[in-house]
């Protein structure tokens, strides 16, 4: 799995603490911070209790006996680890105390069965991505976390999960997340297990939390068994209360009433483009043609199965790639047995037979032949008219055309189901209303550049 460590920036922390109550009164209370890093999160506990404990005029020995029993921190890379105890040492040192036996522990947090439960639990869990943690690290997850049963989850899901269990009832966690977990499709069993628990979310998603990364992030204040009906929502300078009850699979706080009452996947078919698996052996880019072959590199190979391929992106600066596309159209989507394909096209099978290794080693569909696209999605529609969008939308929603013949290999396309034209189509996702509900819908990403599923274009009502 790749080490990512990415530390909290200095106000962020003192936003955590604030909005766990980490305050007063801390002594005999137990916290815990569970990622802690170099001590950017642990430094400020650390601080603040003995703030507290030379308020309510403990002595120098009671606050070192204290700090020993109260303070938990978890650390998986050595050199880090080391250091986090050698800045919690120069406090000790700063603050005239006797040392302190630290409960800071270099060893990965998901090993670790505390003996006791935790008041705090603050933190900023590492985020890393399904395809960065390790498959043998993604089976222990899946079977030990069901916010990682399903899906694609982010390693952090499992950080959550732990944590809110280590808590005592009404215990607080205050976590720096990235925003994304409210509305991913594998966060789905996340957010049932939370919702329960969850007091207030301080949306960061205008800002820049990170220097150095994209992901855009939130405050999770969560207070155990709490069971409040609504969930305070802050975000630039709203802050509304959500009623849990109306926030069902993904969650949308600002969401606009909706203009309408007719349903866009009603009248339209929003599907997400073909999936070859491996765009080098199907994609072109560089290439030459004559009136029957297209020449790439040393290779000929027949026109006939040549489509040109097209996104909202390619359209939007006009670039002319094409696309090998081994299937045809006879009364629906038609599929090429092996030999047939092999002496009708024998310079494509040629041309990929360069790349076999590649093909055959992807995870493809079980019925998907070598020389066929790794998935089946979206195929069966192509042969129509359609409208092009990207799946990411910035300060506009950029719509455009394409013929029955384009064969769109990113983003997603609107074919027509009944009634209403692709003109109309176009019209509706042109409009500032569409823009405002991909916005409350959609997940945030860099700038004003937020993602979009063609589930919820479908969903959209008018």
């Amino acid at each position: 799995m790749k080490k990512c460590q990415v530390f909290t920036p200095e106000n962020y922390v003192d936003l955590l603490l604030n909005y766990a109550d980490y305050n007063e009164n801390l002594y005999g209370k137990k916290v815990l911070e569970n990622s802690c890093g170099d001590g950017n999160i642990l430094s400020k506990i650390v601080q603040r209790y003995i703030t507290d404990c030379k308020k309510q005029g403990f002595s120098a020995e009671k606050i070192s006996e204290g700090l020993s029993n109260d303070v938990y921190g978890i650390e998986i890379i050595k050199t880090t680890w080391r250091k986090c105890i050698c800045r919690l040492d120069e406090i000790i040192e700063d603050e005239h105390l006797p040392p302190v036996d630290w409960k800071i522990f270099n060893i990965n947090y998901f090993s670790w069965t505390p003996e006791n439960k935790f008041s705090y639990i603050i933190g900023n869990p590492p985020y890393i991505t399904y395809s960065e943690i390790k498959k043998t690290e993604i089976k222990k997850l899946k079977t030990s976390f069901n916010s990682c049963s399903k899906g694609k989850f982010d390693y952090c899901y499992a950080f959550i999960e732990k944590s809110i269990n280590e808590l005592e009832n009404n215990g607080k966690m205050s976590y720096l997340i990235p925003s994304s977990i409210f509305k991913t499709v594998f966060g789905n069993n996340l957010r049932s297990f939370i919702l329960p628990h969850t007091k207030e979310i301080i949306d960061y998603s205008l800002h820049k939390v990170f220097s150095d990364a994209l992901v855009k992030s939130s405050i999770l204040n969560i207070q155990k068994n709490s069971n409040y009906s609504s969930i305070l929502y802050k975000f630039d300078n709203k802050c509304v209360n959500i009623d849990k009850t109306l926030l069902s699979d993904k969650w949308v706080f600002l969401q606009k009433e909706a203009s309408g009452n007719r349903r866009f996947g009603d009248y339209f078919q929003v599907s997400h483009a073909v999936a070859t698996l491996y765009n080098k052996a199907f994609l072109l880019t560089d290439y030459e043609e004559d009136d029957n072959y297209i020449y790439v590199g040393n290779h000929k190979i027949e026109k006939e199965i040549i489509r040109p391929a097209v996104s909202a992106k390619s359209k939007r600066y006009k670039n002319n790639t094409l696309i090998i596309f081994p299937y045809y159209f006879n009364d629906g989507l038609k599929r090429y047995e092996e030999t047939t394909f092999i002496k009708r096209f024998p310079r494509v099978t040629e041309y990929l037979k360069s790349f076999s290794s590649e093909l055959k080693n992807r995870k493809s569909d079980i019925k998907s032949k070598w020389f066929e696209y790794g998935r089946s999605q979206a195929l069966s529609s192509l042969n129509q008219n359609k409208l092009l969008i990207s799946v990411v939308i910035s300060d506009k929603v950029l719509v455009y055309e394409a013929s029955s013949n384009d064969i769109p290999y990113a983003g997603m396309f609107v074919t027509q189901k009944k009634d209403l034209s692709l003109q109309d189509a176009k019209k509706i996702l042109e409009s500032q209303e569409f823009l405002e509900y991909a916005q409350s819908i959609g997940i945030h990403m860099s700038g004003n550049s937020i993602r979009i599923m063609s589930k919820d274009i479908m969903e959209y009502r008018f």
